[in-house]
Protein backbone atom coordinates (compact mmCIF):
# COMPACT_ATOMS: atom_id res chain seq x y z
CA UNK A 1 0.00 0.00 0.00
CA UNK A 2 2.81 2.40 0.90
CA UNK A 3 4.47 1.59 -2.36
CA UNK A 4 1.31 2.41 -4.24
CA UNK A 5 1.05 5.85 -2.50
CA UNK A 6 4.63 6.63 -3.34
CA UNK A 7 3.91 5.76 -6.92
CA UNK A 8 0.84 8.01 -7.06
CA UNK A 9 2.72 10.93 -5.47
CA UNK A 10 5.60 10.41 -7.84
CA UNK A 11 3.20 10.37 -10.78
CA UNK A 12 1.46 13.59 -9.65
CA UNK A 13 4.57 15.63 -8.87
CA UNK A 14 7.26 14.26 -11.12
CA UNK A 15 5.48 13.23 -14.29
CA UNK A 16 7.04 14.54 -17.42
CA UNK A 17 5.15 17.34 -19.07
CA UNK A 18 5.89 19.83 -21.72
CA UNK A 19 4.70 23.03 -19.91
CA UNK A 20 2.81 24.57 -17.01
CA UNK A 21 -0.89 24.95 -16.87
CA UNK A 22 -2.53 28.36 -16.81
CA UNK A 23 -3.69 27.84 -13.21
CA UNK A 24 -0.13 27.14 -12.03
CA UNK A 25 1.12 30.30 -13.73
CA UNK A 26 -1.69 32.39 -12.20
CA UNK A 27 -0.94 31.01 -8.72
CA UNK A 28 2.76 31.78 -9.15
CA UNK A 29 1.97 35.35 -10.24
CA UNK A 30 -0.40 35.83 -7.28
CA UNK A 31 2.23 34.59 -4.79
CA UNK A 32 4.87 36.82 -6.38
CA UNK A 33 2.45 39.78 -6.20
CA UNK A 34 1.79 39.18 -2.50
CA UNK A 35 5.50 39.04 -1.74
CA UNK A 36 6.23 42.17 -3.77
CA UNK A 37 3.33 44.14 -2.30
CA UNK A 38 4.51 43.42 1.23
CA UNK A 39 8.11 44.51 0.55
CA UNK A 40 7.38 47.76 -1.30
CA UNK A 41 5.90 49.65 1.71
CA UNK A 42 8.96 48.73 3.76
CA UNK A 43 11.25 50.36 1.19
CA UNK A 44 9.05 53.46 1.08
CA UNK A 45 9.08 53.71 4.88
CA UNK A 46 12.88 53.33 4.98
CA UNK A 47 13.29 56.03 2.34
CA UNK A 48 11.09 58.47 4.30
CA UNK A 49 12.94 57.70 7.55
CA UNK A 50 16.30 58.31 5.89
CA UNK A 51 15.07 61.64 4.48
CA UNK A 52 13.81 62.76 7.92
CA UNK A 53 17.08 61.69 9.55
CA UNK A 54 19.13 63.58 6.97
CA UNK A 55 16.92 66.65 7.32
CA UNK A 56 17.25 66.59 11.13
CA UNK A 57 21.03 66.12 10.96
CA UNK A 58 21.48 69.07 8.59
CA UNK A 59 19.21 71.25 10.77
CA UNK A 60 21.13 70.41 13.95
CA UNK A 61 24.41 71.18 12.23
CA UNK A 62 23.06 74.54 11.03
CA UNK A 63 21.84 75.38 14.55
CA UNK A 64 25.24 74.60 16.09
CA UNK A 65 27.02 76.74 13.52
CA UNK A 66 24.56 79.61 13.93
CA UNK A 67 24.84 79.55 17.74
CA UNK A 68 28.62 79.77 17.48
CA UNK A 69 28.31 82.59 14.96
CA UNK A 70 25.91 84.62 17.15
CA UNK A 71 28.02 84.08 20.26
CA UNK A 72 31.05 85.32 18.35
CA UNK A 73 29.29 88.52 17.24
CA UNK A 74 29.56 91.62 19.40
CA UNK A 75 26.60 92.13 21.74
CA UNK A 76 23.98 94.36 20.11
CA UNK A 77 21.95 96.42 22.57
CA UNK A 78 18.26 96.83 22.01
CA UNK A 79 17.08 100.26 20.94
CA UNK A 80 13.55 100.66 22.19
CA UNK A 81 11.60 99.92 25.30
CA UNK A 82 9.75 96.64 24.79
CA UNK A 83 11.02 93.09 24.64
CA UNK A 84 9.28 91.99 21.48
CA UNK A 85 11.43 89.72 19.30
CA UNK A 86 13.81 91.45 16.93
CA UNK A 87 16.51 90.42 14.49
CA UNK A 88 19.84 92.10 15.19
CA UNK A 89 22.12 89.23 14.21
CA UNK A 90 22.69 88.33 10.61
CA UNK A 91 22.56 84.71 9.57
CA UNK A 92 25.05 83.08 7.32
CA UNK A 93 23.56 81.53 4.19
CA UNK A 94 22.84 77.81 4.53
CA UNK A 95 24.62 75.50 2.09
CA UNK A 96 21.30 74.37 0.61
CA UNK A 97 18.92 77.17 -0.47
CA UNK A 98 15.90 75.07 0.55
CA UNK A 99 16.85 75.62 4.22
CA UNK A 100 16.01 78.86 6.03
CA UNK A 101 17.54 80.13 9.27
CA UNK A 102 15.56 82.50 11.51
CA UNK A 103 17.35 84.12 14.46
CA UNK A 104 15.36 86.06 17.06
CA UNK A 105 17.10 87.94 19.89
CA UNK A 106 14.95 88.99 22.80
CA UNK A 107 16.27 91.00 25.79
CA UNK A 108 15.77 89.33 29.18
CA UNK A 109 14.70 91.34 32.20
CA UNK A 110 16.61 90.38 35.33
CA UNK A 111 14.75 92.42 37.93
CA UNK A 112 11.02 91.79 37.52
CA UNK A 113 10.07 93.45 40.81
CA UNK A 114 9.80 96.89 39.19
CA UNK A 115 7.52 95.70 36.39
CA UNK A 116 3.80 95.06 36.87
CA UNK A 117 2.65 91.49 36.13
CA UNK A 118 2.00 90.90 32.45
CA UNK A 119 4.33 93.68 31.31
CA UNK A 120 7.88 93.16 30.17
CA UNK A 121 8.73 96.74 29.29
CA UNK A 122 12.31 97.85 29.68
CA UNK A 123 13.16 101.50 30.11
CA UNK A 124 14.39 103.00 26.85
CA UNK A 125 17.96 101.99 26.11
CA UNK A 126 18.22 99.81 29.21
CA UNK A 127 18.94 96.38 27.86
CA UNK A 128 20.31 94.52 30.88
CA UNK A 129 22.95 92.60 28.95
CA UNK A 130 21.22 89.24 28.52
CA UNK A 131 19.38 88.12 25.42
CA UNK A 132 17.47 84.94 24.64
CA UNK A 133 18.51 83.80 21.18
CA UNK A 134 16.01 81.54 19.42
CA UNK A 135 17.11 79.87 16.20
CA UNK A 136 14.64 78.10 13.92
CA UNK A 137 15.58 75.97 10.95
CA UNK A 138 12.99 75.50 8.21
CA UNK A 139 13.21 73.22 5.21
CA UNK A 140 10.97 74.07 2.27
CA UNK A 141 8.92 76.29 4.60
CA UNK A 142 8.32 73.59 7.25
CA UNK A 143 9.86 73.92 10.71
CA UNK A 144 12.42 71.16 11.25
CA UNK A 145 13.85 72.14 14.63
CA UNK A 146 14.49 75.10 16.87
CA UNK A 147 16.83 75.85 19.74
CA UNK A 148 17.10 78.50 22.40
CA UNK A 149 20.36 79.80 23.83
CA UNK A 150 21.46 82.90 25.70
CA UNK A 151 23.93 85.64 24.88
CA UNK A 152 25.52 87.73 27.64
CA UNK A 153 27.30 91.03 27.22
CA UNK A 154 30.77 90.47 28.66
CA UNK A 155 32.94 93.56 28.87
Amino acid sequence: MLKRRAGVCHFIFFRSRKGSTLIEVMIAIAVLGLITSSILPVFIMLNKAEFKWTQQTVAESLIRAQVEYVKGCPYIYRDGNITEPWYPYDTFPPPDPSYEIDVVAQPIRIDTSTTPPGHSDLPAGQDEGIQRITIQIKHVGNLVTSATNYKVDRP
